[in-house]
């Protein structure tokens, strides 16, 4: 009697990802122990896939190959094949990807992967088409040119992955060599001038990512240096992205990247870290140039994360697909006629602004769209500042917003992960408290009340993911640095000291189970499982890195509590990667920006009065000040636990009282609002802290 035909494996998972692949006829394991004790008795090969639910190619990859028998033949025959939600496990997707890059040069999603049972990878590679083109072999080529080698000489394939492997874990290990100075951030800077677009703003060709952690970098460093170019920089970038067509600029939020220069056509997937980081970066802009532009833009964006990304509960969403009925952004492309007709009484306003063709098809839109479909992009920078500021938007977005939700709407996905979580909580608390919108703090704290933490234990941990009220996963660094500096931005909107105890807990665990001794973090626990690379990373990509971000957020809590430890902690990331920091300063703005706070804050301590703190505050908050904290001294418990020194704090003649602290010393104290305009940067200091009662 014929064995029955074995049964795909990812039916019971709880990743949107990999319930997309639970019907094909692979047999897909998730990552687990079955599998790879599979692969050893069998001694086959791994064929290892990552991927996420929103990728487009992904998708086609899928459809292509995943879901075609003669494929799914071969790998049923010969691998033991694996699926990974690199959303889920990010700690998985950051190790092969970098082996990946060791072995080609490159890497990106789908990622393909090729193992030994022992996880050692031989080949790489991204999106792979099922049959050859254009002289590039397909996938059904590649596994049997693998079947073939591994069942001639696999000892020779284990012993070359296994060399790689030592190759990896060695440079890893290597401890820092060296002592961080401070002119990389001035060579960061003209790197990023070197390859700055003056043309359309942004860095480089294409594709084009918007990295506002870059921008953010450029005004911070405008601040902290005077050079007006970057500032210049940053705006160019941010007008350029809101006159393309990555913004959407009917539903709000932004797309992730451009396949084109000028930022007209996306890639039209929606990632939450982009909203977030996005939603930061025009908030920084409206600060630092009073754009009005900017700040509807963020507000947008805001509204966006809200009434579409916000589950019920209170957490975000993840991510939202590129493709509606198999279309890639056939949910955002219009016709000509379909605005005209839209638009309804606001047709001659929408079609004056917005650079959209009679024609069937114009030559800069790429040609997977249907016929006719385009992007809504405007015709100007002009255009775009009229659009904004036009007193009938809000009638034009609800007319086209009609229309388009009878459209299919795109795949999203709902699962709810902690470390994206911890950025959108921290930007829409500084969006709420910068752009006077109470109902972003709000929705900040709905979502930072429901993160999945262990049920037990002291200090609590965090837990990555949450799908369908199941909450799973170890956390990892980024999941702990993003949502601390999430804590610590809900402080500073709401100065209710609960959110520092909540960032003192965090700190507690980053310090137990993912500090290393030569500084800098891992980005995964003490005796969590490590696949074959315990790593330690601080480039930024698409978004700041763990390392990049618990730096930012270990000075930024620093400078509230005076807690030097976390500094001294933050000093000790910075020199943990000067040797890579050294070779390309731009690859680390997110981290470089630590650095200038280090290097400018001014902190601020206020001890309530009978008058309250509004006045006081409302002086302080006003403009561009990026390196300035804030710490109300109210002596409830949770302030005096987390900011000891605030216990000394007095007031003056029992009025609201303002220190302006720098670099270890502060002012005389202040009781009148009108002083703080007249305080001069040369003021002398008196001691600070230790004792501040005058």
């Amino acid at each position: 009697m014929a064995n029955p035909p074995a049964q795909n494996h990812l039916k019971d998972t709880h990743s949107p990802y990999l319930l997309q692949h639970a019907e094909n006829p692979v047999v897909w394991y998730p990552w687990c122990e079955e599998a790879f004790s599979r692969a050893h008795t069998e001694n086959k090969p791994i064929f290892l896939s990552i991927g996420y639910s929103s990728c487009h190619w992904c998708h086609v990859m899928a459809h292509e190959s995943f879901e075609d028998t003669d494929v799914a033949a071969i790998l049923n025959r010969s691998f033991i094949s694996i699926k990974v939600d690199r959303e889920e496990r990010p700690d998985i997707d950051a190790v092969y990807m970098a082996f990946a890059r060791a072995l080609t040069g490159t890497g990106g999603w789908p990622l393909s992967i090729v193992m030994t049972p022992d996880r050692e990878p031989f080949f790489a590679a991204t999106y792979i088409p099922k049959t050859g083109r254009f002289g590039r072999k397909g996938l059904i080529d590649i596994l049997g040119e693998i079947v073939t080698l591994w069942q001639k000489n696999n000892t020779g394939v284990r012993d070359s992955a296994g060399k790689l492997r030592a190759a990896m874990e060695k440079q890893a290990a290597h401890p820092p060599e060296g002592t961080f100075g401070g002119d990389a951030v001035h060579t960061a800077f003209r790197e990023l001038s070197g390859s700055f677009d003056e043309e359309y703003g942004g860095f480089g060709t294409t594709p084009k990512f918007p990295s506002p952690h870059t921008i953010v970098f450029l005004l911070k460093y405008w601040k902290f240096s005077g050079n007006t170019d970057a500032r210049r920089m940053a705006e160019k970038t941010l007008d350029a992205m809101i006159t393309g067509g990555i913004c959407d600029h009917i539903g709000g939020g932004f797309h992730r990247y451009s396949v084109t220069r000028d930022w007209r056509t996306p890639h039209f997937e929606k990632m939450l870290y982009d909203q977030a980081m996005m939603l930061y970066a025009y908030t920084e802009g409206w600060r630092a140039t009073e754009n009005n532009v900017y700040k509807r833009v963020a507000e947008d964006t805001a509204e966006y994360l809200i009434t579409r990304m916000q589950a019920e509960e209170g957490g975000f969403f993840s991510a939202e697909d590129a493709d509606s009925d198999t279309v890639e952004g056939g949910t955002y492309l219009w016709t000509y006629e379909e605005l005209r007709e839209a638009a309804e009484e606001y047709t001659e306003e929408v079609l004056s602004v917005f650079d959209i063709s009679e024609k069937e098809n114009p030559i800069e839109d790429i040609h997977t769209f249907p016929r006719g479909r385009q992007t809504l992009a405007f015709a100007s920078r002009d255009a775009a500042n009229l659009w904004y500021t036009s007193e009938n938007r809000t009638g034009i977005r609800n007319n086209l917003l009609k229309v388009r939700s009878r459209r299919p709407l795109p795949f999203r996905d709902d699962k709810i992960l902690t470390d994206w979580n911890g950025l959108c909580i921290g930007a829409l608390a500084y969006a709420g408290t910068s752009l006077g919108h109470p109902e972003y703090i709000r929705a900040a704290e709905k979502a930072a009340g429901t993160l999945p933490y262990t049920e037990a234990g002291k200090p609590k941990e965090l837990l990555h993911s949450r799908f369908q009220g199941v909450s799973s996963g170890a956390a990892l660094l980024d999941d702990y640095a993003f949502v601390l500096w999430g804590y610590l931005m809900l402080y500073e909107a709401t100065f209710d000291a609960v959110w520092l105890e909540c960032a003192q807990n965090l700190t507690g665990v980053l310090s137990g189970q993912f500090k290393n001794t030569h500084g800098g973090y891992y980005m995964t626990a003490t005796g969590a499982e490590t696949p074959l690379i315990r790593q330690k990373t601080a480039y930024d990509g698409a978004m700041p890195s763990g390392n990049s971000m618990l730096a930012v957020s270990l000075v930024l809590f620093a400078r509230i509590t005076a807690e030097t430890a976390n500094e001294e902690d933050a000093i000790g990331i910075l020199g943990a990667f000067t040797p890579e920091i050294m070779r390309a300063p731009s690859g680390y703005c997110h981290l470089l920006s630590a650095y200038l706070h280090m290097n400018s804050g001014e902190e601020c301590v206020i001890v309530p009065g009978q008058e309250g703190t509004a006045s006081l505050l409302q002086a302080l908050t006003h403009g561009y000040q990026p390196f300035r904290t804030i710490t109300i001294a109210d002596k409830s418990s949770a302030i005096t636990a987390t900011a000891p020194f605030t216990r000394t704090m007095k007031q003056r003649e029992n009025k609201t009282t303002l220190y302006i602290c720098r670099e270890g010393t502060c002012s005389v104290p202040f009781t009148d609002v009108d002083d703080i305009e007249d305080y001069p940067l040369s003021d002398p200091f008196s001691p600070c802290r230790a004792a501040p009662e005058h």
